[in-house]
């Protein structure tokens, strides 16, 4: 086979593997049942089936990198070609290759209590709520995307800070749902300095029957350019915000909902996006025309069927940004230029960078080039 007919095989190949997935973190804590729990898996982001690879982490595994094993999985991100999964007992980021081989960890120094996260411009921004480990307590810690170094954090006004995430309407701003008892509110601050910038609420106070309580993942809703946010506890359901803060729409779903995303197509025409969200029962699909739900994945499956018992945050997997070697949010120019910086390294030569190892095997070269290469131009803001 010729240099060239192996590039566009390799082209080919990228391109099949390039369906991106929504990934859900199960916090089933059972011992006794050995395929549900503790895991990151797998839905179709347009439709919220079940993807054909449902189980993409499981709760324990070891590789060369060394062992991990779950406690208590809030999050799952992708960061350029890793998952990173916060793990709120572990006090650790858990890192994966995109095949959900284990590639190690972040912490427990400087980390303690740690939640919901998201990738802005090569940093990781992490809320972090506990005092252990030398962390700085109720704040949101700044990891590097590509080197895993905690670089810094900024202290928030939210005693109990559960996502951090870029304000769509002020890029210039970050969210931060805040759980702290009779406050609970959706906090903004700088994100060039951390200041304290405000809060939104539905009330003054935060104790009001229609005051969200308890709130975890925001997420953004594309069909009507709002803001999704899960309210855990009573009066509980999913939260809509319009630019200015103000709460527009509250769907009810029963105490536990973690996060609440908008799938990709209708189900009637001329009806808005159907909605997905996770709580301590499953996966579930909300019409958001009716307010009705129905079960997606229940709790209640039986093994050996893959079953989620307490389902929390939500992210977005797309390969193509395995290319996205500086972690900035889109492939171009300055990764190509990195990768070839890298080109023909291995692990343990001086110059290996395993932010350009695209694939994950151990070494730069042609298929991590090809990648990239079908992948330039490629959007990689995955912060739903």
């Amino acid at each position: 086979m010729t240099r060239r007919a192996m590039l566009f095989l390799a082209v080919v190949a990228a391109c099949k593997a390039n369906a991106d997935t929504l990934m859900v973190v199960d916090f089933n804590s059972s011992t006794t049942a050995p395929n549900v729990g503790q895991r990151v898996i797998q839905f179709d982001p347009v439709t919220g089936a079940p993807a054909s690879t449902f189980t993409l982490i499981g709760r324990s595994g070891s590789s060369p990198a060394g062992t991990y094993q779950f406690q208590s999985p809030v999050h799952a991100i992708q960061v350029g070609n890793q998952v990173w999964v916060s793990d709120q007992l572990a006090n650790v980021i858990w890192r994966f290759k995109l095949d959900g081989t284990y590639a190690g960890s972040i912490g427990p120094t400087g980390l303690s209590n740690i939640r919901g996260m998201s990738l802005l411009n090569g940093k990781v921004y992490l809320a972090n709520a506990g005092t252990a480990n030398g962390s700085p307590g109720p704040s949101i810690v700044i990891v590097d995307a590509v080197t895993g170094a905690i670089t810094g954090n900024f202290l928030t006004n939210a005693s109990s800070p559960w996502h951090c995430r870029q304000n769509p309407f002020s890029p210039l701003e970050f969210l931060v749902s805040n759980s702290q008892n009779n406050a609970d509110a959706i906090e903004r601050y700088s994100i060039a300095t951390g200041a304290y910038l405000g809060r939104w609420d539905s009330n003054a106070t935060g104790t009001g029957a229609s005051a969200i309580k308890f709130p975890q993942m925001i997420a953004r809703r594309p069909s009507t350019n709002t803001l999704l946010i899960a309210g855990f506890s009573v009066p509980a359901g999913h939260y809509e915000y319009n630019s200015a803060g103000n709460q527009i729409n509250v769907y009810a779903s029963g105490v536990g909902g973690r996060a609440c995303i908008e799938l990709g197509s209708p189900t009637f025409p001329g009806d808005p996006n159907d909605l997905m969200f996770t709580k301590g029962d499953g996966v579930w699909r909300l019409f958001p025309a009716s307010g009705s739900f129905l079960a997606i994945y229940p709790f209640n499956t039986p093994p050996p069927t893959p079953s989620p018992t307490n389902a929390r945050f939500i992210g977005l997997l797309r390969p193509a940004c395995a290319a996205d070697v500086d972690r900035n949010g889109a492939v171009g120019a300055n990764d190509l230029s990195l990768l070839l910086g890298a080109y023909g390294s291995t692990a343990g030569d001086p110059n290996f960078s395993p932010a350009a190892d695209i694939d994950g095997n151990g070494a730069v070269g042609a298929n991590d080039l090809s990648l990239l290469l079908t992948a330039f131009g490629q959007n990689c803001n995955l912060t739903l």
